[in-house]
């Protein structure tokens, strides 16, 4: 956040304009992006620029900007700040005027997808990793076509030097996104209440978390496509920290239980959704999310080191360049992708999940 701040600052500056603009894109009640524009982007702008800043923040039709802007008003620093919110997709122009942009902030938005394919929501899976290879591909591919219609739009938005800066679900060839095995267990629960005649056989038609992980040369891939140069991109290996404790205390219950409850915090507001579509009795509903609940409990407890958080999440800054690009540079340039990062850096990251 802050090499990235600093070079959009360095790019206002450098363009004459009269206010740095920022564009927070998936914005939800910005927890996450309120806290680091706090911490991270606005202390380094301020050490470069004197300029004022906009603030513009950008979701759904259904989002509560109502509380979006009162979190807002953390970021106030007098006349020189002001934030402003509308609704915009992810995947289509947000900013009427070009090049007005300084930087784009999006976390924990991108996997999200706006429109999946019909066919992979239809089935007994109910997400992106637990699909098998064909429908997995669909979706990868309906994926792809998104994040380059995003980025697409942004370098539109994008002034030169202006940057992007985006927190995602990460994979790579051997190791999924972080809370990735979480979904195998919600999958396994569900299934079970099925077979126990808790829940009925078509509620899993009615329930799919809507991500994508994306990959380093799927990224590149899109880049290219779309004119963005990449600065910094890491994926990096986020442990759990439940899975920490259970190595050492070896507390296998403790686990199941932390675990189960992790699951059940970002998946309990859709899978409310998803019980009233399958006219499952309102009066019904809690008691059947806490049964879903021991369940998930029982089996990661049974399996810690199938069941937990751990996993990968993409950093990426992307820059709008000052100047053309050889067509024949790799827009990934010099930049090594870091693999992955474990250990205690790791577990420095702490992000927040949208309900699934």
């Amino acid at each position: 956040f802050r090499a990235a701040a600093r070079a959009a600052a360095r790019a206002a500056e450098r363009n004459g304009d009269p206010y740095i603009r920022i564009l927070v894109v998936g914005a939800a009640t910005g927890a996450n992006d309120i806290a680091a524009l706090k911490n991270d982007v606005l202390p380094v702008m301020r050490a470069h620029t004197s300029i004022p800043i906009h603030f513009l923040f950008a979701d759904l039709p259904s989002n509560d900007f109502t509380a979006l802007l009162a979190e807002a008003e953390d970021l106030d620093d007098g006349d020189r700040t002001w934030a402003t919110a509308k609704v915009g997709y992810a995947s289509e122009p947000i900013i009427g005027p070009a090049a007005s942009v300084h930087l784009v902030m999006c976390i924990s938005m991108l996997h999200w997808q706006q429109s999946p394919p019909r066919s992979a929501m239809l089935r007994r899976e109910i997400s992106y990793v637990t699909l098998p290879p064909s429908p997995k591909q669909e979706m990868r591919v309906a994926a792809d076509a998104e994040l380059e219609r995003f980025f697409v739009a942004r370098m539109k938005e994008l002034c030169p030097g202006g940057q992007i800066v985006a927190v995602f679900d990460g994979e790579s060839a051997d190791r999924e996104h972080q809370f990735a095995r979480t979904y195998y267990l919600l999958e396994e629960g569900l299934k079970s209440m099925i077979n126990d005649e808790l829940l009925p056989e078509q509620f899993l038609t009615h329930y799919f978390i809507p991500t994508v992980s994306y990959s380093a040369d799927r990224i590149e891939a899109v880049l290219e496509r779309t004119g963005g140069l990449v600065a910094e991109a890491t994926f990096l290996d986020v442990p759990c920290q439940y899975q920490l404790a259970w190595e050492q205390d070896r507390d296998h219950t403790k686990h199941g239980k932390a675990v189960a409850g992790a699951t059940l915090a970002y998946a309990r507001h859709n899978l409310l959704k998803s019980m009233a579509e399958c006219n499952v009795p309102e009066e019904a509903r809690e008691k059947l999310l806490e049964t879903l609940r021991l369940k998930m409990a029982i089996f990661a407890a049974g399996a810690p080191t199938t069941f937990h958080t751990a996993g990968i999440t993409a950093f990426l800054q992307v820059a709008k360049p000052a100047e053309p690009i050889p067509s024949r540079l790799s827009r990934f340039g010099a930049v090594a992708l870091v693999s992955f990062l474990a250990g205690a850096a790791a577990a420095a990251v702490v992000l927040s999940r949208r309900p699934g």
